[in-house]
């Protein structure tokens, strides 16, 4: 029987690459107890809103977005309860989408959200062993030059300084390495799009009844504009303020483009293979702090305590369970 080697398996066994007697769920399948919806049940909500909007068999109407967003609140089967303020952002989010969208996309959408099993072929301890590497895929795009990209949506509290690592991102490169096989056609990169969790507001009040111009409100041109002049308050008092906004970037969406190589490509899927090698070959897991995967990771208070030679063992009853399933 095959073993199946999902995307998701391959980011945790980054982060929890450190040696526990405890937590990690590559060796005792604990997790986190909920206490209301999750970062990536709130991001799985935004990515079924995009996907039903991108769907190429319908027009593109963000009103399916929104239907696909409250369908999955109404589907939440966690512990707590969707917040109404979690509610209102996921529409927020997809309301601005939906007219910042029409304006940007500049490609034509093939298929979305399509999930794949690609059969890999692995000498483990001498013998040849057939493991599925499984990933799902937003979508992909063809713009008009004919050249293929893949569609990859994102959900952030904040916007990156720099998004040059998004030219190492080898999840992407995967989709890219078995896809343009799939397709029997090369595929030139990867669309990236990333939605802020927040949404445009209008101008606050101040008390003299003026409108503040604090740069750092969030709020775009297009609500401002229309703010000031449904009050009847003269646009010139806020000429500079306006032209501020007008000039600046987008700061609730953000989109970038990035081309892969594909002599990288290529060299991809030997470092895959040696990966996926080492995952099945039960390896040392040991300590690697990262900004990144440490901020990130929902095991980092005991593996702290762990690590001081705390006693962890209320922690873990508290704040964790064994799974109840285990994906096949």
């Amino acid at each position: 029987m095959s073993q199946v080697i999902h995307t998701s398996d391959r980011v945790l066994f980054r982060r929890c690459r450190q040696q526990w007697d405890f937590g990690s769920p590559l060796r005792m399948n604990l997790e986190p107890i909920s206490t209301g919806p999750s970062a990536l049940w709130f991001g799985t909500g935004i990515h079924l809103g995009l996907g039903a909007y991108y769907d190429p068999e319908t027009p593109r109407d963000i009103a399916r977005a929104i239907q696909e967003w409250e369908l999955h609140c109404k589907s939440y089967t966690g512990d707590g309860e969707v917040s109404p303020e979690t509610y209102e952002l996921g529409l927020s989010m997809l309301e601005y989408y939906g007219k910042w969208a029409p304006k940007h996309d500049q490609f034509k959408v093939l298929w979305t959200e399509r999930e794949f099993k690609i059969p890999l072929q692995l000498n483990l301890n001498g013998f040849v062993s057939e493991v599925l590497y499984s990933f799902k895929c937003d979508g992909v795009a063809e713009d008009s030059d004919g050249r293929i990209w893949i569609l990859e949506h994102k959900s952030a509290a904040s916007f990156s300084s720099s998004y040059d690592y998004l030219s190492l991102d080898d999840q992407c490169g995967s989709y890219i390495l078995f896809l343009q096989e799939e397709m029997n056609r090369p595929i030139e990169g990867v669309i990236y799009t990333v939605l802020k969790k927040k949404a445009p507001q209008p101008l606050r009040v101040l008390k003299s009844g003026a409108f503040s111009v604090d740069k750092n409100q969030d709020t775009n041109y297009a609500i401002a504009y229309q703010t000031i002049k449904e009050s009847g308050q003269s646009i010139d008092q806020y000429r500079e303020f306006l032209d501020y906004l007008y000039q600046k970037p987008d700061n609730f969406v953000h989109r970038e483009v990035v081309r892969r190589n594909q002599n990288e490509i290529r060299a991809l899927e030997q470092s895959l293979l040696w990966e996926i090698t080492d995952m099945l070959h039960d390896p040392k897991i040991y300590r690697s702090p990262s900004a990144w995967n440490c901020g990130q990771c929902a095991y980092y208070s005991p593996c702290l305590q762990r690590w001081e030679g705390a006693d962890i063992t209320s922690t873990l009853r508290l704040n964790y369970r064994e799974r109840e399933e285990i994906d096949a």
